[in-house]
Protein backbone atom coordinates (compact mmCIF):
# COMPACT_ATOMS: atom_id res chain seq x y z
CA UNK A 1 0.00 0.00 0.00
CA UNK A 2 2.94 2.43 0.62
CA UNK A 3 4.68 1.40 -1.93
CA UNK A 4 1.61 2.25 -4.97
CA UNK A 5 1.05 5.62 -2.61
CA UNK A 6 5.03 6.13 -3.50
CA UNK A 7 4.96 5.34 -6.80
CA UNK A 8 1.76 7.53 -7.47
CA UNK A 9 3.73 10.46 -5.92
CA UNK A 10 6.33 10.06 -7.81
CA UNK A 11 4.44 9.97 -11.03
CA UNK A 12 2.55 12.87 -10.07
CA UNK A 13 5.60 14.73 -9.32
CA UNK A 14 7.04 14.17 -12.51
CA UNK A 15 3.86 15.30 -14.38
CA UNK A 16 4.09 18.85 -12.46
CA UNK A 17 7.46 18.46 -13.50
CA UNK A 18 7.19 18.15 -17.32
CA UNK A 19 3.87 20.55 -17.15
CA UNK A 20 5.78 23.58 -15.27
CA UNK A 21 8.49 23.10 -18.08
CA UNK A 22 6.48 23.21 -21.14
CA UNK A 23 6.42 26.65 -22.76
CA UNK A 24 3.46 27.81 -23.80
CA UNK A 25 2.53 27.84 -27.40
CA UNK A 26 1.18 31.00 -27.57
CA UNK A 27 2.75 34.50 -25.28
CA UNK A 28 0.39 37.47 -25.73
CA UNK A 29 2.07 40.62 -26.35
CA UNK A 30 1.91 43.63 -24.04
CA UNK A 31 -0.24 46.19 -25.21
CA UNK A 32 1.21 49.74 -25.22
CA UNK A 33 -0.71 52.73 -26.16
CA UNK A 34 0.68 54.68 -29.14
CA UNK A 35 0.66 58.13 -30.55
CA UNK A 36 -2.75 58.28 -32.69
CA UNK A 37 -2.13 61.71 -33.79
CA UNK A 38 -1.11 61.25 -37.57
CA UNK A 39 -4.47 58.80 -37.54
CA UNK A 40 -6.80 61.41 -36.52
CA UNK A 41 -4.78 63.94 -38.64
CA UNK A 42 -5.23 61.68 -41.39
CA UNK A 43 -9.14 61.11 -40.92
CA UNK A 44 -10.06 64.40 -40.43
CA UNK A 45 -11.23 65.04 -43.32
CA UNK A 46 -13.05 61.59 -44.53
CA UNK A 47 -15.50 61.43 -46.71
CA UNK A 48 -17.55 59.35 -43.69
CA UNK A 49 -18.23 61.30 -40.82
CA UNK A 50 -17.75 58.10 -38.81
CA UNK A 51 -14.29 57.53 -39.58
CA UNK A 52 -13.68 61.50 -38.43
CA UNK A 53 -11.80 59.92 -35.27
CA UNK A 54 -11.51 62.32 -31.85
CA UNK A 55 -9.75 59.53 -29.86
CA UNK A 56 -9.23 56.34 -31.09
CA UNK A 57 -7.71 54.49 -27.97
CA UNK A 58 -9.49 54.12 -24.38
CA UNK A 59 -8.26 56.59 -21.81
CA UNK A 60 -10.04 54.20 -19.10
CA UNK A 61 -9.69 50.82 -20.62
CA UNK A 62 -6.14 48.71 -20.25
CA UNK A 63 -6.55 45.85 -22.72
CA UNK A 64 -3.98 44.47 -21.10
CA UNK A 65 -6.67 42.97 -18.45
CA UNK A 66 -8.14 41.34 -21.37
CA UNK A 67 -5.36 39.91 -22.12
CA UNK A 68 -4.71 38.43 -18.53
CA UNK A 69 -7.66 36.76 -19.01
CA UNK A 70 -7.36 35.07 -22.57
CA UNK A 71 -3.56 33.98 -22.12
CA UNK A 72 -3.95 31.48 -20.06
CA UNK A 73 -6.82 30.14 -21.76
CA UNK A 74 -4.81 29.74 -25.09
CA UNK A 75 -1.54 29.00 -23.77
CA UNK A 76 -1.10 25.69 -25.80
CA UNK A 77 -2.95 26.99 -28.88
CA UNK A 78 -1.04 28.24 -31.84
CA UNK A 79 -1.00 29.91 -34.93
CA UNK A 80 -0.67 26.53 -36.62
CA UNK A 81 -3.69 25.17 -34.56
CA UNK A 82 -5.58 28.42 -35.57
CA UNK A 83 -4.68 27.64 -39.55
CA UNK A 84 -5.72 24.01 -39.49
CA UNK A 85 -9.35 24.43 -37.94
CA UNK A 86 -9.79 27.77 -39.99
CA UNK A 87 -11.82 25.96 -42.78
CA UNK A 88 -14.41 24.05 -39.90
CA UNK A 89 -15.04 27.75 -38.48
CA UNK A 90 -14.43 31.08 -40.03
CA UNK A 91 -17.85 32.34 -42.01
CA UNK A 92 -19.56 28.50 -40.84
CA UNK A 93 -22.63 28.48 -39.56
CA UNK A 94 -23.73 27.31 -36.10
CA UNK A 95 -25.21 23.57 -37.50
CA UNK A 96 -22.52 22.97 -39.81
CA UNK A 97 -19.85 23.64 -36.71
CA UNK A 98 -21.89 21.19 -34.55
CA UNK A 99 -21.64 18.62 -37.63
CA UNK A 100 -17.81 18.99 -37.60
CA UNK A 101 -18.16 18.78 -33.51
CA UNK A 102 -20.08 15.51 -33.36
CA UNK A 103 -17.96 14.11 -36.59
CA UNK A 104 -15.24 14.53 -34.00
CA UNK A 105 -13.40 16.45 -36.33
CA UNK A 106 -13.72 19.02 -33.50
CA UNK A 107 -14.28 19.99 -29.89
CA UNK A 108 -15.68 22.79 -28.02
CA UNK A 109 -12.80 23.38 -26.09
CA UNK A 110 -10.99 23.97 -29.72
CA UNK A 111 -13.80 26.33 -30.96
CA UNK A 112 -13.50 28.56 -27.97
CA UNK A 113 -10.12 28.56 -27.92
CA UNK A 114 -9.80 29.45 -31.56
CA UNK A 115 -11.92 32.33 -31.26
CA UNK A 116 -10.10 33.91 -28.58
CA UNK A 117 -6.93 33.68 -30.69
CA UNK A 118 -8.27 35.04 -33.60
CA UNK A 119 -9.13 37.91 -30.89
CA UNK A 120 -5.72 38.67 -29.76
CA UNK A 121 -4.43 38.26 -33.58
CA UNK A 122 -6.63 41.04 -34.26
CA UNK A 123 -7.46 43.16 -31.15
CA UNK A 124 -3.68 43.24 -30.43
CA UNK A 125 -2.80 44.48 -33.63
CA UNK A 126 -2.57 48.32 -34.25
CA UNK A 127 -3.32 48.20 -37.73
CA UNK A 128 -6.01 45.85 -37.81
CA UNK A 129 -7.97 46.65 -34.40
CA UNK A 130 -11.23 47.56 -34.24
CA UNK A 131 -11.80 48.39 -30.35
CA UNK A 132 -14.43 45.38 -30.79
CA UNK A 133 -13.90 43.85 -27.85
CA UNK A 134 -14.95 45.19 -23.69
CA UNK A 135 -14.22 42.28 -21.61
CA UNK A 136 -13.48 38.22 -22.19
CA UNK A 137 -14.99 35.39 -19.53
CA UNK A 138 -11.89 34.20 -18.10
CA UNK A 139 -13.91 30.48 -17.89
CA UNK A 140 -14.61 30.23 -21.00
CA UNK A 141 -12.13 26.89 -22.44
CA UNK A 142 -13.25 25.48 -18.81
CA UNK A 143 -16.78 26.12 -19.35
CA UNK A 144 -16.57 24.22 -22.93
CA UNK A 145 -14.38 21.27 -21.58
CA UNK A 146 -17.91 20.48 -19.75
CA UNK A 147 -19.85 21.19 -22.94
CA UNK A 148 -17.40 18.52 -24.38
CA UNK A 149 -17.71 15.85 -21.56
CA UNK A 150 -21.78 15.88 -21.70
CA UNK A 151 -22.32 16.67 -25.27
CA UNK A 152 -25.60 14.30 -26.50
CA UNK A 153 -27.17 14.85 -30.00
CA UNK A 154 -30.65 15.87 -27.97
CA UNK A 155 -28.69 19.31 -27.16
CA UNK A 156 -29.73 22.52 -28.21
CA UNK A 157 -28.24 23.72 -31.68
CA UNK A 158 -26.51 26.40 -29.15
CA UNK A 159 -25.26 24.16 -26.82
CA UNK A 160 -21.36 24.74 -27.07
CA UNK A 161 -21.31 27.23 -29.12
CA UNK A 162 -19.37 30.93 -27.99
CA UNK A 163 -21.16 33.89 -27.64
CA UNK A 164 -20.85 37.68 -27.82
CA UNK A 165 -22.83 39.88 -25.71
CA UNK A 166 -23.24 43.20 -26.20
CA UNK A 167 -21.80 45.33 -23.17
CA UNK A 168 -25.53 46.77 -22.22
CA UNK A 169 -26.71 43.14 -21.69
CA UNK A 170 -25.69 41.80 -18.11
CA UNK A 171 -23.61 39.09 -17.30
CA UNK A 172 -22.36 37.98 -14.17
CA UNK A 173 -18.70 37.87 -13.86
CA UNK A 174 -18.30 40.48 -16.38
CA UNK A 175 -19.27 44.21 -15.98
CA UNK A 176 -21.98 45.65 -17.81
CA UNK A 177 -20.56 49.08 -19.03
CA UNK A 178 -22.50 50.53 -21.67
CA UNK A 179 -19.93 52.12 -22.93
CA UNK A 180 -19.50 54.86 -20.33
CA UNK A 181 -17.26 55.46 -17.91
CA UNK A 182 -19.94 55.94 -15.13
CA UNK A 183 -20.47 51.90 -15.57
CA UNK A 184 -16.85 50.87 -15.02
CA UNK A 185 -17.43 48.68 -12.22
CA UNK A 186 -21.06 47.77 -12.54
CA UNK A 187 -21.86 44.39 -11.86
CA UNK A 188 -24.86 42.27 -11.83
CA UNK A 189 -26.65 39.37 -12.37
CA UNK A 190 -27.70 37.46 -15.76
CA UNK A 191 -30.28 39.19 -17.65
CA UNK A 192 -33.15 36.61 -18.97
CA UNK A 193 -31.60 36.51 -22.26
CA UNK A 194 -28.15 35.24 -20.68
CA UNK A 195 -30.02 33.13 -18.51
CA UNK A 196 -31.66 31.37 -21.44
CA UNK A 197 -28.50 31.23 -23.39
CA UNK A 198 -26.53 29.00 -20.20
CA UNK A 199 -29.48 26.88 -19.87
CA UNK A 200 -29.19 25.71 -23.20
CA UNK A 201 -25.55 25.43 -22.93
CA UNK A 202 -24.33 28.19 -24.66
CA UNK A 203 -20.69 29.85 -23.48
CA UNK A 204 -20.68 33.37 -22.73
CA UNK A 205 -17.23 34.84 -24.46
CA UNK A 206 -16.88 37.93 -23.85
CA UNK A 207 -18.63 41.58 -24.27
CA UNK A 208 -18.29 43.70 -27.45
CA UNK A 209 -18.30 47.29 -27.49
CA UNK A 210 -21.15 49.50 -28.38
CA UNK A 211 -21.69 53.50 -28.94
CA UNK A 212 -22.17 54.99 -25.57
CA UNK A 213 -25.31 54.16 -23.99
CA UNK A 214 -26.30 52.45 -27.14
CA UNK A 215 -26.97 55.99 -28.67
CA UNK A 216 -30.10 56.00 -26.36
CA UNK A 217 -29.65 59.58 -24.42
CA UNK A 218 -29.76 62.04 -27.22
CA UNK A 219 -30.14 62.22 -31.18
CA UNK A 220 -26.86 63.91 -31.33
CA UNK A 221 -24.50 61.43 -29.72
CA UNK A 222 -21.31 60.75 -31.65
CA UNK A 223 -21.73 56.86 -33.55
CA UNK A 224 -19.24 55.05 -31.87
CA UNK A 225 -17.76 56.65 -29.47
CA UNK A 226 -17.35 54.38 -26.06
CA UNK A 227 -15.04 55.70 -23.39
Amino acid sequence: MKLSLLKNAICFFLLFAVACNQKPKTVISIWVPYDESAEIAKNASHESRKMRFNLIQSRIMDKNNIWKNISPQIKDFSEEDYQKYKPLILEQDIPAIQSSIHSGALTYETLTKWYLYRIVKYENDKDKYLNAIIDINPGAVSEARKRDHDKSASHHPIYGIPVLLKDNINASDMATTAGSAAFTNNFTSDAFIVQKLKEKGAIILGKTNLSEWANFLSQYCPNGYSA
